[in-house]
């Protein structure tokens, strides 16, 4: 079995793990979801997008691993410009002084 057929079933055992509710599990599905990024491709990609973009959790640690996801599928913009965070920085250091 070579990593494209591998991968190929990583959107059902995203599924699968979901429902258990099992934190621990829910994790560590998301974290090899983020290690196949570089091989997902075309639709199986976009149905893990589509999956990762579904969860939510009031636990802070699993949170943190859907963003992780989200920012590995580029699912997630800039909240701010550069340009921005760098002129508000220039406001704040001119009124330090």
């Amino acid at each position: 079995m070579d990593n494209t057929e591998i991968v190929q079933n990583i959107p059902q055992l995203l599924v699968r793990c979901w429902k258990t509710r099992i934190v621990h599990l829910q994790m560590e599905v998301l974290r090899t979801t983020e290690l196949c990024n570089g091989v997902a491709q075309g639709c199986v990609r976009e149905e893990i997008k589509d999956l990762v973009a579904s969860f939510n959790s009031s636990n802070l640690a699993l949170s943190s691993c859907i963003v992780d996801a989200m920012l590995v599928y580029d699912m997630v913009g800039a909240i701010v410009s550069f340009e921005s965070a760098q002129a508000r920085g220039a406001r704040t250091v001119g009124k330090a002084r």
